[in-house]
């Protein structure tokens, strides 16, 4: 079902420009339709796109890490699930179902054939995404520095390309290629889930850009940013810091 949902909104997206006020009312219907596959995803109970009781504040934002103050339990529930859904699709005896942000201690159990594709430097995470992914994240980026000129650019392009060539990715992408070409990572659904929504993100995304009323723009961008920011630290190898007290 996830992934029957996940393909039909893939389409949807590519198909409208919200220039168009006949697509633009179109895009809104959507995104409130997705509310509820994202909070069964996020497992939150999902208030007003629209209204949010803190300020984003971020014409202030000028450099990383950016403040999270502006995240409420809602906010950090959807990061929480970015972020282990973006780890699931790296590891295969990890789910990114787990209530708990991943760590070591969640892969107690043993498993052969394990495909592990990220490293843990004391509390930094770095990982690696599929290049369909990759590129949608970069397209999501793109549109949060237009959206939020004053922050300094990311380059996650860039920051992705150098760190392909580091040691432990390339033995990580021979493991994957020699043991696991034909195998899925996230076996329960993660892929799915996890491009649901950065779908839902890049449709507020796009929302955000045409909204007039400030207040409204400032909310969509938050819950754009609650779900972009865990996979671009995670992949772009910045600091990641424990949920929810990061943003990169």
């Amino acid at each position: 079902m996830l992934n029957i949902l996940s393909s039909a909104f893939s389409v949807t997206i590519i198909c409208l420009d919200p220039s168009d006020n006949n697509n633009l009312e179109t895009l809104q219907f959507i995104i409130e339709k997705m509310k509820v596959s994202v909070a069964l995803i996020c497992r939150v109970n999902f208030h007003d796109l629209y209204s949010s009781k803190s300020y984003l504040q971020s014409e202030s934002w000028r450099y990383f890490p950016i403040p999270s103050s502006w995240q409420s339990d809602e906010y950090s529930a959807m990061s929480r699930s970015a972020y282990n859904l973006s780890v699931a699709s790296a590891v295969s005896s990890f789910s990114g179902w787990e209530k708990d942000e991943f760590t070591l201690n969640l892969l107690k159990r043993s498993r052969k054939d394990t495909f592990f594709g990220i490293q843990l430097q004391g509390k930094q995470v770095a990982g690696f995404l599929n290049n369909k992914r990759e590129g949608h994240l970069t397209d999501l980026w793109h549109l949060v520095e237009d959206l939020i000129p004053t922050l300094s650019s990311l380059d996650f392009e860039n920051a992705v390309s150098n760190a392909k060539q580091v040691e432990w990715y390339k033995k990580a992408m021979m493991n994957l290629e020699s043991n696991f070409k034909d195998v899925p990572i996230a076996a329960f659904g993660e892929d799915s889930a996890l491009n649901i929504l950065f779908i839902f993100a890049h449709i507020a995304l796009l929302l955000a850009k045409e909204e007039e009323d400030e207040l409204k723009e400032e909310a969509l961008i938050k819950h754009a940013l609650s779900i972009i920011l865990p996979p671009v630290c995670l992949f772009s190898f910045m600091c990641l810091r424990r949920l929810p007290n990061y943003l990169c």
